[in-house]
């Protein structure tokens, strides 16, 4: 992920708990609420897809007693609730 340091503001790093562990949906919703696009290139492969680094998977992280799957459901509702993003 490629960011300017201009598009965070020092409120954006008051990441409520879990949602910490899931930060690409965190930077993504601060950078959403701003307008800013998100760009994906088209060439890049998922690594969960391509089962490239199956031991100490990230997407197999429990933290907080959290998985990651409800760690990621968590930040989207909270861009929901809190600044109406991704309705």
């Amino acid at each position: 992920m490629l960011v300017r340091p201009e598009w965070f503001a020092p409120e954006d790093c008051d990441i409520p708990p879990v949602i910490w562990s899931v930060d690409d949906v965190w930077l993504s919703g601060m950078v959403a609420r701003k307008g800013i696009p998100i760009w994906l290139d088209a060439n890049v492969l998922d690594p969960i897809e391509t089962m490239s680094s199956p031991v100490a998977s990230l997407n197999a992280a429990v933290l907080d007693g959290v998985g990651r799957e409800d760690a990621d459901a968590a930040a989207v509702t909270y861009m929901r609730n809190t600044h109406g993003l991704w309705l």
